[in-house]
């Protein structure tokens, strides 16, 4: 087979993780391995985009706007000259199609069975499985060959001889599925590309020399461009094993209600490749419940009043016989679900005329074949079908005379009534359906009808619907939350009682539970679902396999245990160290440093420079000793005692080092002030922190600040100032080196700080918090082993060392033997000169660090480098793996963490599996955290936490949604609290949150989890903003617009506008000067508005004219907040007095210059957003 693919290159980081046996390896052999590795990398991203613009839609819908025909396609419809391909090999006549499970058994029968095709499912009727997944590709390949015969106890099942088998028609996974054994970078294949990409390769040319082709069906299909994605996988998929393109075809399910506006467009989509559309209607009806769920004009009364005849089922049922035929494909009709009833004539006769009349009405509406669920129902289809359909198939049937509008499609005028008898089959048949799914099996008999996912969704989600809308049932009973899940507890229990010991009654009680309340709303079961089942059958193939290296690397790869397990035995071992240096009276990092002094004294300690124009200072372990006992002796002589702090106001230089080193020496610890406060703010720190000794730097800034507070600092808070200048160094040098007895820091106790450090300040003055002692060991061993460096490796340090990132970095390799390479201050011009220069084998990074040196012009400096990891946090996402593989950085440590540490997460990050999060847990850290990191509902219009009006107690929210992370607390101690501010300490616990007496530490940002362990930053409490009603994550509108063309950094906030409720985005931007002239103004609204929901879209712009971080390269949305949108603000405000607001004039299709004018329209009520 041709393929311009080098096996050994493209199956880098492929892992299989379920198990194989020998036969079917010959299904997933390396070359299907490397071809699917080829689709994965090719179109994954596509279909998350895909599966992304989804949600927007969703978001437009949950506000009330309706479906319409695409005005941009309208010329596709409105074409009647273009037509589909003619019907393929076996294609030809469709009129009777068996569908139904891959299992042995199921092909068999379906082969069989007298029908013209038989649609072998991988999706709604298949529990995904590995085994059940695999084995049905292995089962249809024998098939195929007619190698499929087998025996089962004394009965054999055979392939009859007699005629010419059906057709075989594979219907693959939808594109939201996954198949999380399969996974190529870290991640896990789609589905559907896993289902196609292996038949296909298979098979597809032996079907061919049988007279057939590869054919399939694709399901929950939402939009054209969904269409065009499989298209392209078509074409790539022919073109690699050198097959004509069209040999392919594909039937897409019409069973969501989206892609039912765009029939015609699909069809044109798929090209050479269309075999016409199919009305999956049990899909298509919980479509409609979902997309609309919070509309209550779509609210449907029982599910048996929903019929094929009812408004908007008759009007879709027309518009795809209509349009199919008016293409020149076919019109597959729907389900016939009944299987015979044994035992019962009457009852029998009364189910099969049922089908008759059914397949009556499909035939005589124009459709060119129907589905049947069970092979005695195929003689009663084929009696109608051909009683009624004499020729192959009614193409020439065009039904011209039908128009279906968009209300047409709408039209919820459904006869019927809720009640308590519809809402038990609901639950009867959504619960029988997920237990047998959770054991497994995808398609169950239940009432003898065979039930698959489509007709579970339908029942969960009118039950959702019925409780979110507080419907009354024809009894007179309202429908709420304590209502349904009391009748869901009776009918599981009953259900239950009259099954089999160890059925799984109760837990798809408990899943299903989450789905009819009202309030959460997976988008399909079988995703809610997926983990459970593949969880358990993990643990049973690891049973199965126990002791063994498979069932090992199994449990491993799939639920990251190996790296649990490591994060565990290194935070014991850490914990253990801790308490033999307590015991030995040695908890002092002083010590700490000492013992690397012992090992390479000659080694260098601290490389330094300001700028690449000169020498580097460097300072050996040895030399950096015997300094730092003169600080400490220097210290000691200015009055400094143990147990005491010393403030420090200095800029990054081997002295602050020094300073620190030698203040732990004889017992105390520094204040790291922010060299950039002044006035209040800077006596403000002094104050809390209780020093009575402040070293500052001899910069002229520093010393402007501190002259401008000196009376304060020496009278109110009795300070003695030290300048460290040349009669200060001269001072210390003539200190004797003589080491400090141990007796100094007898009185270190495991709380007393290390460092005492600052919160930012942007909510208000900053806040103190201590660094204990007890805590420091973390900053060692545990960093070198995430990193990978090793003593004598080399960090370099330019972030602020008073800031907590860059001080514990300095720190760490101070405890390591790591050599620190100190940058004094962050720069994008002597970056990555400082790292060649200085060997340095990791840098620290924070806030926008990333995107500053991303920004920069390449430079052959870029890769040039020794560097084996990156240190940091704030990198946001739409930078992280640009960055990563433009400077070639082999690992990536971000974490999350506040000045407070009592959210701690990290990643590491050496592939794309980990890329763009902050944080992640395997399954045991996971189970670890569970009650302890706790993700709750927010109520952001008071920027609290929600609490049920009823209860008072607040609501946990799923991992996978997020919101504000708790930390469970047993006692106030688990928080370090601020120092010398127990009422800002006080503020941060919430009690009684979900029963009374319980204690929650309140982190204030929100963060979601996935269900592979991975932590997202979604957005820090008071970021996020209300607007037309919706909540806007500041957060994601910023990785959306930092993606565009042009865009380096972007700082999205609300601000108030007059006569308005609520508050509009602003986005604050920075373009390279020389783009501005040609931005894309307009691109960049046509940009927002696909890729985010209408409300959150910016309505305002402001476009920088210069970057302006923090003192921490961190952004600041305060300043900007402040000043609004006013042009007088801007003008005269601290931000950018050059900087440029635009806005999205009302019916304006371009951001264009906000106006002094335009305000003053806004404030008059003339113009409305």
């Amino acid at each position: 087979m041709p393929t311009p693919y080098q096996p050994e290159v493209t199956l880098k980081d492929v892992n299989i993780l379920g198990s194989l046996n020998d036969q079917t390896r010959k299904v997933l052999s390396k070359e299907v391995t490397v071809f699917l590795a080829v689709l994965h990398r090719t179109f994954n991203q596509r279909r998350k985009d895909l599966l992304k613009r989804r949600e927007v839609r969703q978001a437009e819908l949950d506000k009330g706007n309706l479906l319409d025909f695409l005005p941009e396609t309208k010329q596709v419809r409105e074409n009647d000259a273009w037509r589909g391909p003619p019907p393929a090999p076996g294609l030809v006549d469709r009129r009777i199609e068996i569908t139904g499970p891959t299992d042995r058994k199921m092909v068999v029968n379906a082969l069989n069975s007298d029908v013209w095709t038989y649609m072998a499912d991988f999706e709604d009727s298949s529990a995904p499985t590995w085994d059940n997944m695999i084995n049905g590709q292995l089962n249809l390949y024998d098939a195929i060959r007619k190698q499929v015969d087998f025996k089962q106890g004394e009965k054999e099942y055979k392939l009859r001889t007699d005629r010419v088998l059906p057709t075989l028609i594979a219907r693959a996974r939808g594109w939201h599925l996954e198949e999380k054994h399969f996974t190529v970078d870290g991640e896990p294949i789609s589905g559907s590309l896993f289902d196609f990409g292996t038949y296909f390769f298979n098979n597809a040319e032996e079907l061919v020399k049988r007279g057939t082709g590869p054919y399939f069906y694709l399901p929950k299909m939402e939009s054209h461009l969904e269409a065009r994605l499989w298209n392209d996988v078509f074409n790539l998929a022919q073109d690699y094993i050198g097959m004509r393109r069209g040999t392919i075809r594909g039937t897409v399910l019409i069973e969501t209600i989206p892609a039912a506006f765009e029939m015609d467009e699909i069809i044109y989509e798929l090209r050479d490749h269309s075999s016409g559309l199919n009305c999956g209607r049990w899909d298509y009806i919980f479509s409609v419940i979902k997309r609309f769920r919070q509309n209550p004009n779509f609210v449907l009364p029982d599910r048996s009043a929903v019929t094929m005849t009812v408004p908007f089922m008759d009007a879709y049922v027309k518009l795809l016989i209509k349009t199919c035929h008016r293409r020149g494909v076919h019109a597959m009709g729907g389900m016939a679900a009944q299987i015979p009833i044994k035992n019962d004539d009457e009852a029998n006769k009364k189910a099969m005329d049922s089908v008759r009349a059914d397949k009556l009405r499909e035939v005589r509406a124009g459709h060119d074949g129907t589905w049947v669920a069970h092979p005695a129902l195929a003689a009663i289809a084929a009696e109608v079908f051909n009683a009624n359909m004499p020729t192959p198939n009614q193409m020439h049937i065009r039904r011209e005379e039908v128009h279906v509008t968009a209300n047409d499609l709408l039209n919820m005028n459904v006869p019927g009534k809720i009640t308590e008898e519809g809402i038990r089959k609901n639950l009867n048949i959504g619960l029988g359906y997920m237990e047998g799914w959770l054991r497994g099996v995808g398609c169950v008999p239940i009432n003898y009808l065979m039930e698959d996912a489509a007709t579970a969704e339908v029942s969960r989600s009118q039950l959702w619907q019925w409780v979110r809308h507080g419907v009354a049932t024809a009894e007179g009973k309202k429908v709420d939350k304590a209502y349904s899940l009391r009748l869901l507890q009776e009918q599981a229990d009953e259900l239950e009682k009259s099954a089999p010991k160890g059925n799984k009654f109760q837990l798809a009680a408990k899943y299903f539970a989450s789905q009819v309340t009202g309030e959460d709303y997976a988008e399909f079961l079988t995703s809610l679902l997926y983990n459970e089942i593949t969880n358990a059958m993990a643990l049973a193939a690891s049973a199965a396999l126990a002791g063994t290296a498979a069932a090992a690397a199994y449990i491993d790869a799939r639920y990251h245990i190996r790296k649990d397990l490591k994060t565990i035995r290194t935070n014991n071992a850490v914990a253990k160290e801790a308490q033999q240096q307590a015991k030995a009276g040695k908890r002092s990092l002083w010590y700490r440093f000492e013992e690397q002094v012992a090992q390479r004294p000659n080694g260098v300690a601290i490389w330094y420079r300001t700028q690449p124009s000169e020498p580097a200072i460097q300072h050996t372990w040895a030399e950096l000793h015997q300094w730092s006992c003169q600080w400490a002796n220097f210290l000691s002589q200015n009055g400094v005692k143990p147990g005491e702090l010393v403030g420090t106001y200095l800029i990054n230089s081997p002295e602050l080092v020094a300073t620190t080193l030698g203040m732990w020496a004889i017992g105390t610890a520094p204040a790291l002030i922010n060299y950039n406060l002044g006035g209040d703010g800077l006596v403000h720190c002094l104050k809390i922190s209780g020093s009575k000794v402040l070293i500052v730097d001899e910069d002229a800034g520093c010393l402007e600040r501190i002259e401008g507070v000196r009376d304060r600092l020496e009278g109110e808070l009795g300070m003695r100032i030290i300048i460290l200048n040349a009669a200060t160094r001269n001072q210390i040098a003539a200190t004797p080196t003589t080491r400090p007895g141990n007796g100094y820091r007898d009185g270190v106790t495991g709380k007393f700080p290390i460092f005492l450090f600052y919160t930012s300040g942007t909510s208000g003055l900053p806040k103190a918090c201590a660094f204990e002692t007890q805590r420091a060991q973390v900053l060692g061993k545990p960093r070198l082993a995430t990193t990978g460096l090793k003593p004598g490796d080399r960090w370099y340090d330019c972030m602020p060392l008073y800031h907590g990132t860059g001080g514990t970095t300095a720190i760490c390799c101070m405890i390591t033997g790591i050599t620190l390479c100190i940058g004094r201050k962050f720069s994008v011009r002597n970056f990555w000169q400082d790292i060649h220069d200085s060997g340095a084998h990791a840098f620290v990074y924070v806030g926008e660090t990333a995107r500053y040196l991303l920004a920069a012009p390449p430079s052959k400096l870029d890769k040039d480098h020794n560097l084996k990891a990156m240190y940091g946090n704030g990198m946001r996402p739409d930078v992280f793996s640009k960055f990563q593989e433009r400077f070639n950085i082999p690992c990536v440590n971000e974490f999350f963490n506040s000045t407070e540490g009592m959210l701690s997460l990290l990643n590491v990050a050496r592939g794309p599996f980990h890329a763009a999060h902050v944080g992640h847990h395997g399954a045991l850290q996971r189970r670890n955290f569970h009650n302890v990191f706790i993700p709750v509902q927010i109520d952001h219009e008071n920027d609290d936490l929600y609490r049920d009006p009823a209860t008072g107690y607040a609501r946990r929210t799923p991992y996978s949604e997020g919101g504000e992370i708790l930390v469970a607390c047993p006692t106030e101690d688990a928080f370090v609290g601020y120092w010398n501010n127990p009422e800002a300490t006080a503020k941060r616990f919430e009690r009684n949150v979900f029963k009374k007496g319980d204690l929650y530490y309140r982190t204030g940002d929100a963060l979601r989890r996935d269900d592979d362990g991975r932590w997202f930053f979604l957005d820090r409490l008071g970021d996020s903003f209300r607007w037309k009603s919706e909540n806007v994550s500041t957060a994601e509108v910023a990785e959306v617009l930092g993606h565009f063309p042009g865009i380096d950094e972007t700082n999205v906030y609300g601000v108030e506008i007059p006569k308005h409720d609520g508050k509009a985005g602003c986005a604050a931007i920075y373009i390279a000067p020389e783009l501005r002239a040609n931005f894309d103004w307009r691109g960049l609204l046509a940009y927002s508005r696909q890729k985010l929901p209408k409300y959150a879209v910016p309505l305002f712009v402001r476009l920088l004219d210069v970057q302006s971080p923090m003192h921490n390269n961190k952004q600041n949305k305060v300043p900007l907040r402040k000043e609004g949108i006013d042009p007088d603000k801007l003008a005269t405000g601290d931000v950018g007095p050059k900087d440029t607001m635009y806005w999205l004039r009302p019916g304006s299709e371009v951001y264009e210059i906000f106006t002094a004018a335009d305000l003053e329209a806004l404030r008059a009520g003339k113009a409305r957003l």
